[in-house]
């Protein structure tokens, strides 16, 4: 079973992947957070939310593909977005 976690982070990983904010207000009826969003894939699931502060584990954050929803398939891996 994978387990997923959401971490908000300002600044490197958040920032890999976009370069504006995700802006909502009354007038936005739908969005897709995967064009704002980053994941890292943690083949251990040993990481904790204190690692993900290291730079040189925020700089492997991927951009999430925006050609659709976003699919790992399976797998026994920790994501951190």
């Amino acid at each position: 079973m994978a387990t997923l976690a959401m971490l908000p982070i300002s600044g490197g990983a958040a920032s890999a992947g976009s370069k504006e904010a995700l802006l909502l207000n009354t007038l936005s009826h739908a969005f897709h957070a995967s064009a704002k969003a980053s994941y890292f894939e943690d083949p251990t699931g040993k990481l904790r939310i204190q690692d993900m502060a290291d730079p040189a584990l925020s700089a492997q954050f991927r951009a999430i593909s925006t050609a659709g929803d976003p699919n790992f398939g399976f797998s026994h891996s920790a994501y951190w977005l």
